[in-house]
């Protein structure tokens, strides 16, 4: 995996967590990888672990931005009850840096700006979505 571009990385962490293939998403990690969010930050695969099993949330990328090892994507996600039917929709952002052929740490942020801006990015970084991702 260390030859895989950052962006196809991310993108198959999406088409993973997307058909809720936990083993295949903790594939891409590293061992120490550091996972933040609204409820705050920490390290290691059995964060990330939780993290992706506690998700339930249909996501769709709607834009990306990318340099070098770091790729910010913004989503729409959509939270579905047993029945089906829909419980809310929110965009979201989330940050991937990437290190060695792995996911070293993934952030989910609510604010695209902010998020380019901790990154060190912004909307010139922006490419096209990797074939394959929605």
């Amino acid at each position: 995996m260390p030859d895989t571009k950052p962006i196809d990385i991310a993108a198959d962490w999406f088409r993973h967590a997307t058909n809720r293939d936990t083993d295949a998403v903790m594939a891409l990690a590293a061992d120490e990888i550091e996972v933040g969010g609204a409820r705050g930050s920490g390290t290691g695969r059995d964060l990330l672990r939780e993290w992706v099993d506690r998700s339930r949330a249909e996501m769709a990328p709607t834009q990306w931005f990318a340099q070098d090892d770091i790729v910010v994507v913004e989503y729409e996600a959509t939270w579905r009850n047993r029945a089906g039917q829909d419980m809310g929709r929110r965009v979201m952002i989330v940050t991937f840096r990437i290190a060695n052929g792995r996911i070293a740490g993934i952030y989910r942020h609510d604010d695209l700006a902010a998020s380019l801006t901790i990154s060190g990015l912004d909307a010139s970084n922006v490419v096209e979505a990797p074939a394959g991702v929605a």
